[in-house]
């Protein structure tokens, strides 16, 4: 059986690319997160949130690296920011997107990983 947490609809503000127009001031970023859980059988029981994978994990690994120190590229934050997940014992597999708006005109771009322990 298998058992995920998801956010959805994160927006950060940070400075990151490769062009220097990119850098010259902080611009929105958009996460979606599944993470894999090993067992909320423990949770289940005592209905108590330290037993269980808080969703906040989430967001502050998140944060830490968005809002955190300048990358070149996306798939670089969403690494990172999967590590972080993946620490926590209870994470198990992660699932991210990160979406931006493109400096010129209205089209969005982004992209998807898909991490696991087994593969850190």
């Amino acid at each position: 059986m298998e058992n995920t947490i998801f956010v959805r609809n994160l927006t950060f503000f940070g400075i990151h690319g490769k062009e220097a127009v990119q850098r010259n001031q902080k611009r929105e970023f958009h996460i979606e997160a599944t993470v894999w859980i090993k067992s909320i059988e423990a949770a289940v029981k005592s209905d108590r949130l330290r037993d269980a994978f808080d969703y906040k994990h989430i967001i502050e690994a998140a944060t830490a690296v968005i809002e955190g120190e300048s990358k070149n590229l996306i798939e670089s934050i969403l690494t990172e920011i999967a590590e972080r997940i993946l620490a926590h014992p209870q994470a198990e597999k992660v699932k991210l997107t990160l979406w931006k708006r493109e400096l010129l005109g209205s089209a969005e771009s982004g992209i998807t990983i898909v991490r696991s322990k087994s593969t850190l």
